[in-house]
């Protein structure tokens, strides 16, 4: 493994443990890696501000893929390499079906979100509230529909699939959840992927998929395994991630998997 020149980290159950905290150790791995020539690079279908803020915690480069592959950042230079948006009708079309349906809807853009129908169903609220959809003036490169009645969403979703330009890139909706709990399914444009967004990067930066690694532990990972030459899931990942994987770490998120196979295999 001594080609590698690029990693791919997902955050969620990989690079993050439980709690949400990359830890110490980590990012002093990560950091060693660095100073090797290696960039490491946050890989996530979480927003652009909240994949630079853990770029910037855990030590990484200041290249970002978030949005499940419809955005590309380069936060250091303020440079978007790479960028999928929603047309405007398109955007409206799944706001009004989202308010017709009491299903919440997030609208994300490069430096944070907006929040369109706050029916009360998550304890943290995201994003500046909107009421009026002809207000919102900047890109949106991925929608996030929510609510903790299934019938509302699915309806919602079938209504949006229907379009034929529009796929589900994560949900929870194969899930049985707690009461209380919301179900949401990230929309993006239709052939968007981290795996593309990865292709897209190793252009700019003139690097070969040859030397490429990538950490994931689920199913929204799966395009980032297609894509990079050597695929490490986590001992805390899917097992269909696990069969395509070419190595899979001997810890799990909660005990540093990732740092410790990085400096077993690449320092």
């Amino acid at each position: 493994m001594n080609d590698i020149k690029c990693i791919f980290l997902d955050i969620d159950g990989t690079v993050d443990n439980k709690d949400r905290v990359t830890t110490k150790y980590t990012k002093n791995v990560i950091g060693r890696l660095k100073t090797e020539g290696i960039c490491s690079v946050i890989c996530s279908g979480r927003m652009v501000s909240y994949a630079v803020s853990k770029s910037k915690g855990a030590n990484c480069s200041h290249y970002v893929i978030a949005d499940n592959g419809s955005v590309v950042y380069d936060y250091m230079n303020n440079n978007v390499i790479f960028e999928s948006v929603f047309s405007k009708d398109l955007m409206k079309y799944i706001g009004n079906s989202c308010k017709e349906n009491r299903v919440e809807c997030l609208f994300n853009t490069i430096d944070g979100c907006y929040r369109y129908g706050d029916y009360n169903y998550h304890k943290y609220k995201r994003g500046r509230n909107i009421h009026d959809l002809n207000k919102i003036k900047k890109n949106i490169t991925q929608i996030i529909i929510s609510s903790i009645y299934y019938e509302d969403i699915e309806k919602v979703r079938n209504l949006v699939l229907k379009l034929g330009n529009i796929q589900v890139s994560n949900t929870n909706m194969n899930k049985k959840l707690e009461d209380g709990r919301a179900y949401y399914c990230d929309l993006n444009i239709l052939g968007n992927s981290k795996g593309n967004a990865i292709l897209k990067l190793l252009d700019y930066l003139d690097i070969d998929v040859s030397n490429t690694m990538c950490f994931g532990d689920s199913l929204n990972d799966l395009s980032m395994f297609q894509t990079c030459a050597y695929k490490v899931a986590m001992k805390n990942g899917s097992n269909e991630l696990k069969q395509m994987a070419t190595h899979i770490t001997e810890y799990d998120n909660n005990h540093d998997g990732v740092a410790k196979f990085m400096e077993k295999h690449l320092l």
